[in-house]
């Protein structure tokens, strides 16, 4: 399959790379905070994106690189979400805070995602035109 685009590095703007930063240091918390939890498979996915977000930290990257991690990670923090905002007060807690915590902080990484994508789909629109 060989597209005939050539997928080419742009220049990432500093709101981009400020996102990444804010997604970044909040997961780098969640995981601080779960602390054997990411034994579990499940928590591997959420790993993975973690290590692969590293490259948008960087001035250029490609544009499409930047629509799939910031798509994936957008769904990885509704799945979390809504795991983490179906458990009751009395259910064990999943590592060192109460699991509500959890629930909020994958609510601040949907917004950081969804502000993410946005600002990506703009700076896509304007630099169209």
């Amino acid at each position: 399959m060989q597209s005939s685009e050539a997928v080419t590095a742009t220049e990432q703007s500093g709101v981009a790379i400020a996102l990444a930063w804010a997604q970044q240091m909040k997961d780098t918390i969640t995981i601080i905070l779960m602390n054997l939890m990411l034994l579990v498979p499940i928590a591997w996915p959420g790993l993975i994106l973690f290590g692969f977000r590293w490259s948008l930290l960087k001035k250029s990257t490609s544009s499409t690189k930047s629509a799939v991690l910031w798509s994936c990670t957008i769904v990885h923090e509704v799945l979390c979400f809504m795991l983490f905002a179906s458990f009751s007060p009395s259910d064990e807690v999943i590592g060192l805070v109460p699991n509500h915590y959890y629930a909020c902080g994958y609510a601040i990484g949907i917004v950081v995602s969804a502000v993410s994508l946005l600002e990506m789909m703009y700076r896509s629109s304007a630099s169209e035109y």
